[in-house]
């Protein structure tokens, strides 16, 4: 893809967070019963969705019964989206590497 189209891509991802927290707002807000519990319960959904994605914790620490919650996580899908669009195309150069150290040579 060309720069361009990589920078679009990127647009789009940041832009589908932004409506996905929105839209977690609004639906802690609808089934809240007042907005101080609104208030009081988004944080707490927030920080699980940040801890349980699997970049703080390790996903295979987390016990197995709660390991489903990291597909819920939407800062999960949006790392990774923005992760393959970042890489995908790159090549690195392995020159600077010391020998038996593990060297990636593709974004891939």
């Amino acid at each position: 893809m060309t720069k361009p189209d990589v920078f679009a891509l990127f647009l789009v991802l940041v832009l589908q967070v932004g409506f996905c927290a929105i839209g977690l707002g609004m639906a802690i807000a609808s089934i809240a019963p007042a907005p101080e519990a609104a208030q009081g319960v988004g944080p707490i959904i927030v920080v699980l969705m940040i801890l349980l994605s699997g970049f703080y914790i390790n996903v295979e620490s987390i016990p197995a019964a709660i390991r489903w919650v990291q597909y819920l996580s939407i800062m999960r899908w949006e790392f990774a989206g923005l992760a393959v669009n970042e890489f995908t195309g790159v090549k690195f150069s392995c020159s600077d590497v010391s020998d038996g150290a593990t060297c990636i040579r593709t974004g891939e």
